[in-house]
């Protein structure tokens, strides 16, 4: 009884002292304004960064680096990475930062191509709103990013290596060997979204795939402790080495892309205009069709929901969904009208109030597939969520493409990076149905996550199959040839049973 007593005690002064040291290392994650732009070390960049906001990304990068350098970067399981040495404290570097601005200028929430910045990685982050000043969205990225390792990190004392590529983002923050970062941020107008905030930072050098993330060992707490002929010193509040240089990084070029012109005209009654629906809920009636699905939702929740997925979804089987450099996706036959369901609104309702930001297990939702999409605000979210969340699925295909004048079948690489699996829940042509949950959780203490999760029934997304069949949309019932759905929309093109 004795020492029971007493591990235990120990284990709870352990834990105690183990947290108070780590929350020296937690950025703050309160909004700040940009300061006034300036160049950046002489450099003009178009960055409309000024030095306050350049030392932010610093600080809060640096940061996120030592939680890791001491053993305080949780990860899946409530378990924390092992602790790691050699870890460098990063540098501002300004051509990193015109690099990072030219490909922003471009509004596309994608990785700029790898021969534009030979040897430096990079990360892309948006955030939309209908306000013009949001704060610095590279720092919401940098909280976005770090929080994959808790959600996808399983590093181990023996291995740390990035084989995972949904931690790619997190591992180009954490990377042991990187010693630069410079960013760049551009307000694109969205065609529904309002604004969107879009920020790209690079890395030097750049994380690689299937090599070691950072070494595992002790913090640096002496010069001595930062054992790499290019470190100098220690800085012992971080934990983190100091290099006596910035490795160089090749002057940057400007980056050129095709943007995306305007739809044919043929195309103006497909395209998707903004929502203006204000859907309740909270509240409002606790049943759909006569079951209790616990949701809350008004009538206009639900109609909004599959309203605008089979928008999108009648856009695609038209040929007007827009994918990158100049080019649609081709047009779809068989493409169902989706109708809603409320049994899989009870099972992503049920999903939802757990506040669980990753996805339900099949065996919670047998058969339906999932998207989930969550908005952080200080504040209510006046916004229709559930259009919010269809148009960021949908913006999958608009930013990455993924199909071709001849293929539309599903890989493996659809789900990593860039993932285009949200998008394709919603394209998947033989889904009929579309349910969904709504919460308001509360995350990380200071933010609310207006949370929406949304099954499909049947689910789609299986490896090697066609998310949908090229072809000519229905124009008379008679090319409606799914069983069930043999009656032609012509308005839309879609198949319906009505």
């Amino acid at each position: 009884m004795v020492k029971l007593f007493f591990g235990l005690l120990v284990l709870s002064l352990v834990a105690k002292s183990t947290s108070v040291t780590c929350d020296a290392f937690k950025p703050s994650r309160t909004a700040v304004p940009l300061s006034t732009p300036s160049t950046c070390d002489g450099i003009a960049t178009s960055a409309p960064f000024g030095s306050t906001d350049r030392g932010n990304i610093l600080n809060v990068s640096n940061l996120y680096r030592a939680q890791l350098a001491n053993g305080c970067a949780e990860q899946n399981g409530g378990t924390f990475a092992p602790a790691g040495k050699n870890i460098v404290k990063l540098i501002y570097n300004c051509t990193l930062e015109l690099l990072a601005q030219s490909w922003a200028n471009q509004c596309q929430l994608a990785g700029s191509p790898v021969s534009d910045r030979p040897g430096i990685g990079q990360t892309a982050f948006a955030t939309y709103s209908q306000s013009e000043n949001v704060g610095n969205p590279a720092l919401f990225g940098f909280n976005y990013f770090w929080e994959r390792l808790k959600v996808y990190g399983s590093l181990t004392a023996t291995d740390t290596k990035l084989v995972n590529s949904s931690l790619y983002t997190w591992a180009q923050m954490a990377w042991a060997k990187t010693t630069t970062i410079g960013c760049g941020y551009s307000k694109c107008p969205h065609p529904t979204l309002g604004i969107m905030h879009l920020a790209i930072c690079n890395y030097y050098p750049s994380g690689i795939m299937n090599q070691n993330i950072y070494e595992v060992g002790s913090p640096c707490k002496k010069d001595s402790d930062c054992t790499d002929a290019a470190f100098v010193s220690c800085d012992t509040g971080l934990g983190l080495c100091v290099t006596g240089k910035a490795a160089t990084v090749s002057p940057a070029t400007t980056v050129t892309v095709k943007m995306t012109k305007s739809p044919p005209g043929r195309c103006d009654k497909f395209a998707i205009k903004p929502d203006t629906t204000n859907p309740n809920y909270f509240g409002v009636t606790s049943t759909c069709n006569g079951i209790n699905t616990g949701s809350g939702f008004d009538a206009k929740a639900r109609a909004s929901v599959v309203n605008r997925h089979n928008a999108w979804r009648s856009q695609l089987a038209n040929g007007c969904s827009v994918m990158p450099n100049n080019t649609y996706a081709p047009p779809a036959k068989n493409m169902i009208k989706m109708t809603y369901n409320c049994s899989l609104e009870k099972v992503a309702q049920e999903w939802a109030n757990g506040c669980v930001f990753e996805h339900s297990p099949n065996a919670h939702r047998p058969g339906a597939g999932e998207s989930i999409y969550y908005a952080l605000s200080r504040y209510n979210y006046t916004r229709n969520a559930f259009v919010d969340m269809s148009d960021w699925a949908w913006d999958e295909l608009t930013q990455y493409g993924g199909v071709s004048a001849t293929n539309t079948t599903f890989l493996p690489s659809m789900i990593q990076v860039p993932n285009i699996a949200h998008w394709t829940n919603m394209a998947w042509a033989t889904t009929t149905s579309v349910g969904c949950g709504f919460a308001k959780c509360y995350y990380d203490g200071n933010y609310i996550a207006y949370y929406v999760v949304c099954n499909y029934a049947p689910a789609g997304n299986t490896f090697y199959k066609n998310i949908y069949e090229i072809g000519q949309p229905c124009a008379v019932n008679s090319d409606c040839t799914v069983s069930g759905f043999n009656k032609c929309e012509t308005s839309t093109g879609l198949c319906t049973n009505a």
